[in-house]
């Protein structure tokens, strides 16, 4: 049995601009089940998106990206080129272990402090070049320390050590910084 045609998918050979990606009604790929032809014998592709943990490292490349309500990406997927996103980013979120000096930033995006008493954080483990960390005070007990002689080290805005105030909102940026990974304090809320 032939593939369905669906009107508005490329066919093999057509040449592929953003203006045609982000125009189409339909997911900008389809696994077809065994009846319906298309894609067989590959799991972790269904309708609109890659399932998390079935494919490995995905990287999605092209002059455009789209991601609506319907799409998603989950997991390690490297984006380039155009990308396009119509809803509402939602960013992993987690909290530093009570008393930890240097956090180890690979599981989230969003970290929570929640240290009983003082507690100086000099350096975030576990960061790549490029990775942003927001880091929300919960607490009134965790100092913001500067060490940029080490990997992880943080660096803050005004080059003084910060002892954060619930409530607090502080962004950071990973950099190479001759040769030593460092976190630049970027951006701060203070409520």
């Amino acid at each position: 049995m032939a593939a369905p045609v669906y009107v508005g998918d490329l066919s093999d050979g057509d040449a592929a601009t953003a203006a045609t990606i982000n125009n189409r009604v339909l997911p900008l790929f389809r696994a077809l089940n065994a009846t319906g032809g298309g894609i067989t014998g590959v799991t972790g592709i269904t309708d609109d998106h890659i399932d998390d943990g079935n494919i490995a490292a995905a990287k999605i490349t092209g002059v455009a990206m789209v991601l609506d309500t319907t799409q998603t990406a989950t997991g390690d997927k490297t984006f380039s080129g155009s990308f396009t996103l119509t809803d509402i980013l939602v960013l992993t979120h987690s909290a530093f272990a009570d008393a930890d000096t240097s956090p180890s930033i690979s599981a989230a995006t969003v970290f929570e402090t929640a240290n009983t008493g003082a507690t100086t954080i000099d350096r975030f483990d576990d960061g790549v070049e490029g990775q942003v960390v927001f880091v929300i005070a919960d607490d009134g007990n965790t100092t913001i320390d500067i060490n940029t002689g080490v990997a992880g080290g943080i660096r803050t805005g005004n080059g003084v050590s910060k002892t954060l105030v619930a409530g607090e909102v502080h962004a950071f940026i990973g950099f190479d910084n001759a040769g030593t990974l460092n976190f630049n304090e970027f951006a701060r809320s203070v409520p």
